[in-house]
């Protein structure tokens, strides 16, 4: 339920922000960096609240393991989340069509500035459904992942070295796995 609740709210948080300024919408590629950054902040940062109860590595010689293995986990979702948000917002361009509106004003400049605003709204539109529809795959995959890896394969390893294996482990599944999301059967097939 976490990452869906945090994939909503930061979409909500990146949505009210496109909309309403226009200076960010030429800085967007900021505001999705900074966005992507602070959710691999904080998924990366739940798997530190487990280790401290289960594994009791609450001292703080630990403390540096957990920023370390905090911060590259977040580069690497970050980077992995801005590929898949790239990828699936390319496989909807193709197959989305929205019905949408522009504001009356617009419709009296003419035809070419209508034009022009139903394809911004269409991208903003194209651009928040492939954001949030990339939080949520990149926060289900690390968390998962993460949670096989943890308990399951590395059970038999001392805290420090579980936290840093599964850690690296899932992000790399995570980072190497971003080029595989947008691609369907048959383009697989073109590509060969």
């Amino acid at each position: 339920i976490f990452p869906l609740v945090t994939a909503s709210i930061l979409c909500k948080i990146f949505e009210a922000k496109m909309s309403t300024d226009d200076e960010l919408q030429t800085k967007k590629p900021w505001v999705q960096w900074i966005l992507f950054g602070i959710n691999g902040l904080v998924i990366s940062a739940i798997p530190i609240y487990l280790y401290i109860s289960i594994f009791a590595m609450s001292s703080p010689t630990f403390l540096p393991l957990f920023v370390i293995g905090t911060l590259a986990s977040a580069v690497l979702l970050a980077l992995s989340t801005k590929d898949i948000a790239l990828q699936i917002q390319a496989r909807l361009a193709k197959y989305r069509t929205y019905q949408v509106k522009v504001p009356e004003e617009v419709e009296k400049k003419g035809k070419p500035d209508v034009q022009k605003a139903k394809e911004e709204k269409r991208q903003h539109l194209l651009t928040l459904e492939s954001v949030s529809s990339a939080l949520l795959y990149t926060n289900l995959l690390f968390l998962l992942s993460f949670i096989v890896l943890a308990f399951f394969l590395f059970k038999s390893l001392d805290g420090p070295f579980n936290y840093g294996m599964s850690m690296l482990a899932s992000s790399g599944i995570l980072f190497l796995s971003k080029n595989d999301v947008g691609t369907t059967p048959s383009d697989a097939r073109k590509k060969k």
